[in-house]
């Protein structure tokens, strides 16, 4: 019978791989933990007034409602890549100014390259070229 031993270098790696590993499965805890208020878009700041916000279900679901409507979609994570599809949503009409907030908003969920937990909390969701959103928690 052979005995097997792990050398230095293996245990180095996988200690990397199990703290890459856990900190993958926190920011999917922190993204599915409650509901995110939409505070800027695309570098400009959201009036209070106007709501948007995202629920990330642990079942692959998304929801919220988009500064007038109330949209839903599914979602995918894999290796800190966001993707959303099958974006629906209620057919209400509001002012222009919250109808063109929220095609801005739709247009950044549908072209997602991925997303961040940043350091003060706050959920960066970043479109294709320049286009990004930047989330509050709710009550946490």
């Amino acid at each position: 019978m052979k005995a097997y031993t792990w050398s230095p270098v293996a245990a180095l790696f996988s200690s990397f791989l199990l703290i890459a590993c856990s900190a993958t499965q926190s920011q999917e805890n922190d993204l599915q933990s409650g509901e995110w208020r939409v505070i800027s878009m695309n570098g400009k700041n959201v009036d209070s007034d106007a709501v948007a916000t995202l629920t990330f279900s642990s079942n692959g679901r998304l929801a919220g409602e988009a500064f007038c409507n109330n949209y839903m979609a599914g979602y995918q994570l894999v290796d800190q890549k966001l993707t959303i599809s099958r974006i629906a949503s209620t057919k209400m009409a509001c002012s222009p100014e919250l109808m063109i907030l929220e095609m801005n908003f739709h247009g950044i969920l549908s072209d997602v390259t991925s997303y961040k937990i940043l350091p003060d909390g706050n959920l960066l969701i970043q479109g294709a070229g320049d286009k990004k959103l930047i989330a509050h928690p709710v009550d946490r």
